[in-house]
């Protein structure tokens, strides 16, 4: 018996160090994918605003179509990562049900068009006006759902229906595809797989769609399940708990976001070719700027100079940004005041947002970073009430910020 019991201990020991190594790995290869993408969708983005020739406006929509299906890919391969230790947490909202549907309908309508098909989607008048689910979570599963059965029909329609009982939704994607034999029909949610080899040459794809989506329903108190007959078409329908709920109290409009005054902002990025994107992108906005290296160069830099703000890399050689963030509030500690630090990292793991907030951030920016967030989040602190002086004005070199310093 006790040699059993070890057994089994070492046994779980090898299972739980085997899930680190991986989780571990994921989050490397997510770190340094997104870290080239920022550049190439940044760039991309700068120079389509500047193109002139039709021809090159169109090359480049191309490349920023590309690189962006690189980074669903991404994101997928995170999301399975997520399901797979259990990381996946469900967040139920009240939100109105028609123009959820309608928008989904809506992000897919394009490419339906362009295939000549004609996209449905019904909502039974049974239906409640406001449920209550995860919206994130159930329009990625939507998403993912329809887009199959757009890839995998050449004619016909692909139809989305909605009906309601009792305190649960069902939802049913159909299509007029390719169908999918029997005998591959259980595999097809297992990660990896498709229905045969040429599926993923001719439409693409990693098999990594259902599995998740399988996933994401089960955790909504759900099973996903599929009727299928090759050459006559598909359906895949789910039932998930969403109860009906009142409507929220109305918010008021909140007043349009003033745009960022110029201001002086230190980049604290090693990789070159983002440091030479974020350079373009803040100067584009007016800013002035200065660029540091690593958490020690940035360190220096806020001793030597006065900044409104701070974007901070995460992952640097000699002292990470996390360590950086900790030195520079300890030091504020003795001031009262504070200098705004924004994350600006690769990092997109479960758990990371969390963490770096924690550290002492006062915002978080995923990269590839999003046009509209970095003006959010500039918007919001150039138009503070009164924005923090920088804290070496007051103590010319403060003691926690040198890297021989503990």
């Amino acid at each position: 018996m006790e040699e059993r019991t070890r057994d089994l201990t070492a046994a779980r020991a090898r299972a739980e160090q085997a899930s680190r190594v991986k989780s571990e790995f994921v989050a490397n290869i997510s770190h340094e994918m997104r870290t080239p993408l920022n550049a190439v969708i940044g760039f991309t983005q700068l120079a389509l605003q500047m193109a002139a020739q039709p021809e090159v406006v169109e090359y480049l929509r191309n490349v920023d179509l590309s690189a962006k299906g690189l980074l669903n890919l991404i994101n997928d391969i995170l999301d399975f990562s997520k399901t797979e230790s259990g990381h996946v947490k469900i967040v139920p909202v009240a939100f109105a049900l028609r123009p959820f549907i309608a928008d989904i309908a809506s992000i897919l309508k394009r490419e339906a068009s362009r295939k000549s098909l004609e996209l449905k989607s019904v909502v039974e008048d049974s239906a409640p006006e406001w449920v209550l689910a995860d919206q994130g979570r159930l329009r990625q599963v939507l998403v993912n759902l329809l887009g199959n059965a757009i890839k995998f029909t050449s004619h016909g329609a692909v139809t989305l229906q909605v009906a309601a009982s009792a305190n649960q939704l069902k939802f049913s994607v159909e299509d007029t595809g390719i169908g999918i034999p029997p005998d591959k029909q259980d595999i097809i949610f297992e990660a990896f797989q498709q229905a045969d080899n040429s599926t993923s040459r001719r439409y693409g794809g990693t098999g990594l769609g259902l599995t998740i989506s399988k996933k994401m329903v089960e955790s909504m108190g759900g099973q996903l399940m599929l009727a299928s007959e090759p050459g006559k078409g598909s359906a895949f329908w789910f039932t998930i708990d969403a109860p009906a709920a009142p409507p929220p109290p109305p918010v008021a409009q909140a007043a349009k976001a003033l745009p960022a005054r110029p201001m002086k902002i230190l980049v604290v990025e090693d990789n070159r070719v983002n440091q030479a994107l974020i350079l373009a992108l803040l100067r584009k906005r007016g800013h002035t700027t200065a660029v540091a290296g690593n958490g020690v160069e940035a360190l220096a830099a806020i001793e030597r100079d006065s900044f409104d703000l701070v974007l901070m890399d995460i992952q640097m050689p000699e002292m990470d940004g996390l360590e950086a963030v900790r030195r520079i509030r300890k030091a504020e500690t003795m001031t009262g005041v504070r200098l705004p630090v924004v994350a600006m990292t690769a990092q997109a793991m479960a758990g990371d947002r969390e963490a770096i907030l924690a550290a002492g951030m006062d915002d978080y920016l995923e990269k590839p970073v999003q046009l509209e967030r970095l003006d959010a989040v500039l918007s919001r602190v150039s138009n503070a009430a009164l924005l923090p002086p920088n804290p070496c004005a007051v103590l010319g070199e403060p003691a926690g910020w040198g890297e021989a310093r503990p």
